[in-house]
């Protein structure tokens, strides 16, 4: 009895260690079917994508770069695009009918291809065929890939000078903005062709491919530029072939640069071209760089006079002809007024050297560099690109004769255009200096605007360089310039009428003395809303510059005054 009773015990001992271990088992393949199909569902698609990653292989193509935006979003490095052709030679191997497609697409014959049989070639499409790009798109004949790419330049390309160039070995930026902002609009990396690979990573061709963007940042930079006006300044350059001549355009209200060109200039998608627009071809933009200023010059020195409180516009003078200083005759070519008794008003007008310089002498030289340097002259502009810093006068040079040099804007001075363009823009501001802008900032991929941190912009801090009484006296008599004056042969057919100044320094080039042409200036000449500055390194004087500025101001008015 008591022996069935321990064999009861024991066996009900067995079946609910079997009932435990049978639960156990159960909770082990419940988690395992758990823990598998939360690898296979729910993190199948990662890990499938982590082993195709691991088992493609990356082929370069061409290098991700921003775009150079005008104002408007308006593309100056979208010339166009084209087909061109990635070719693995070893990948292509003997198919007599691949090569023969790339020869017809790209004129390039199998014995050119194969001198090299390891080598990958890089190829422009010259005669694109919609049926033969299609088959290589669909992987017809392994090793050759086609792909779209940007041209950057062509033969008609604006603001060559501002924008700069891609050097052609290595596509390296060389200058302008390209080369400014290369960090953003050229970061380093490349789209790709994704190719899928054996597990010794040897890329398998005839499989499927894929085109993938370049990761990483990269941005396009928007620059104060306009496309249309920046088009219609060139024009106007056009219409003078072989002749020298800079000029920029500049908002009168905000200070932006809306134009900025030269010639001769250069072909970007060839640098090394010798000859653009009949002449050498020139990298230097004239607006940037530095020449002596002439009479231009005499809106500092009046300026100067008139918030000197010694000279208001009813002073009067007498213009002889010339004036002696020290052993130097300084001949005045003022005819409308020699040997008559004038106001300051009307020698501004006609550029009267006479009155000039005894107005220097009697406020000093001192008073006029001060207020050179309150209008920014001596120093580069901040603008984002490299331009000159022009030259004041040091007091050695203006003490005795060298006053008459420093009254009429020859001898040692020199100024950009760019920099005359901002004395415009203080005057047309009431007398308060604006400063000028070239970049407006960074466009990243969403679209978004970015301010950018560059050390050669400068902060858009105002400051009043003279009172609004003196700069309202000389936009009025930078009106009669163009009313009775030097430039009074101006054809204006522009609305409200053009105001502006002349000036005609003589420059040794060479052996040979010639004379350079300013006009700086804005229109209309009442709430005026561009300011133009055209210099013309040929001889003739002003007389070359004043219709190029009359061109310019023509083509904005009759596309911009509706």
């Amino acid at each position: 009895m008591r022996t069935r009773r321990l064999r009861k015990q024991n066996d009900n001992g067995i079946k609910k260690r079997i009932i435990s271990a049978a639960i156990i088992f159960t909770l082990f393949l419940s988690f395992l079917n758990m823990r598998l199909f939360y690898i296979q569902i729910i993190q199948g698609k990662e890990y499938t994508e982590s082993v195709k990653y691991q088992q493609y292989t990356k082929i370069s193509l061409n290098k991700r770069r921003g775009n150079i935006l005008d104002r408007n979003g308006v593309s100056f490095t979208s010339a166009g695009a084209q087909w061109r052709l990635k070719i693995i030679t070893n990948a292509v191997g003997f198919n007599e009918k691949a090569y023969k497609v790339i020869q017809s697409l790209t004129g390039k014959t199998r014995i050119e291809l194969t001198k090299n049989s390891n080598k990958a070639y890089d190829l422009p499409v010259i005669n694109a065929n919609s049926k033969l790009l299609q088959e290589i798109s669909l992987n017809k004949y392994p090793g050759i890939f086609c792909y779209r790419e940007v041209i950057r330049y062509d033969d008609n390309s604006l603001a060559r000078h501002v924008i700069g160039f891609l050097h052609k070995s290595g596509n390296m930026p060389v200058s302008g903005i390209e080369e400014a902002f290369g960090h953003y609009l050229h970061p380093e990396s490349y789209s790709y062709i994704d190719v899928f690979s054996d597990a010794a990573k040897r890329p398998l061709f005839n499989l499927d491919y894929h085109i993938k963007e370049p990761e990483g940042k990269c941005y396009d930079v928007q620059i104060s530029l306009d496309y249309n006006i920046q088009k219609i300044l060139e024009r106007a350059l056009d219409g003078y072939p072989g002749k020298r001549h800079g000029a920029i355009v500049i908002d009168a209200l905000t200070g932006d640069i809306l134009a900025l060109a030269s010639r001769p200039h250069y072909q970007q998608h060839n640098p090394s071209a010798k000859i653009t627009d009949g002449m050498n071809s020139s990298f230097l933009a004239i607006p940037l760089e530095q020449y002596p200023i002439g009479s231009v010059y005499k809106i500092i020195v009046a300026a100067a006079a008139l918030e000197s409180g010694k000279f208001n516009e009813e002073s009067t003078f007498v213009c002889s002809g010339g004036i002696q200083v020290g052993n130097t005759w300084v001949p005045c070519h003022a005819q409308e007024v020699y040997l008559n008794t004038i106001t300051l008003r009307e020698a501004f007008a006609h550029s009267c050297n006479d009155t000039f310089i005894r107005i220097a002498q009697q406020i000093g030289g001192e008073a006029i560099i001060k207020m050179s340097e309150r209008f920014g002259l001596g120093k580069s502009i901040e603008i984002g690109l490299s331009n000159a810093s022009g030259r004041l006068m040091e007091k050695s040079e203006y003490t005795g004769a060298g006053i008459a040099n420093l009254a009429i804007g020859q001898g040692s001075t020199m100024v950009t255009p760019l920099q005359a363009a901002d004395i415009i823009t203080t005057i047309t501001n009431g007398g308060i200096r604006l400063p000028l802008r070239l970049v407006i900032g960074l466009i990243d991929s969403d679209k978004n605007l970015i301010e950018v941190n560059n050390k050669n912009i400068a902060p858009r801090h105002k400051y009043r360089v003279i009172s609004r009484q003196t700069a309202e006296t000389l936009a009025e008599w930078m009106g009669d310039v163009t009313e009775y004056g030097t430039a009074s042969n101006i054809k204006c057919s522009v609305s409200g009428g053009i105001a502006g100044k002349t000036g005609t320094p003589q420059v040794l080039e060479g052996y040979k003395l010639v004379n350079y042409g300013w006009f700086t200036g804005f229109f209309p000449k009442y709430n005026p809303k561009y300011i133009i500055v055209v210099l013309s390194m040929e001889g003739g004087a002003a007389e070359m510059a004043v219709p190029v500025f009359h061109e310019i101001a023509k083509g904005i008015w009759l596309n911009y005054s509706k």
